[in-house]
C-alpha cells in the first residue's frame, strides 16, 4: 500500500489512485500482492480513489471485480460501497 495509518490498535493500508475516468482498472499482480499483504499482516486494505473535484472514495478490495487482465471497479460501484474516512476510523 501507498499509505499506512494507525489509530490505537486499528491499522489500515491505502492503495492510492487518482483516475478521472468512470472505471478504475488495476493490474492483477498489484491487487493480488495487496490482498496477500492484507492476509499476511491482518491490516485492512482499501483502494483510495481520488476522482474529479478532489473527492476521495475508500473501497475495500473485496468489491473489486477480476477479469482476464485486471481488477476493475466502476465509479457507480465505488460510490455504492465506499466509506468515508470517518466511517473507517470509527470501526
Amino acid at each position: 500500500p501507498d499509505i499506512l495509518a494507525f489509530r490505537g490498535i486499528d491499522q489500515y493500508g491505502f492503495e492510492c489512485k487518482a483516475v478521472d475516468k468512470p472505471n478504475l482498472q488495476l493490474r492483477c499482480e498489484q491487487i493480488e500482492d495487496l490482498i496477500a499483504w492484507q492476509e499476511n499482516t491482518n491490516i485492512t486494505a482499501y483502494i483510495a480513489w481520488r476522482i474529479r473535484g478532489g473527492e476521495w472514495l475508500f473501497v475495500r478490495t473485496d468489491y473489486l471485480k477480476k477479469n482476464k487482465k485486471a481488477y476493475s471497479l466502476s465509479l457507480r460501484d465505488a460510490r455504492k460501497y465506499a466509506q468515508n474516512m470517518e466511517q473507517i476510523i470509527k470501526k
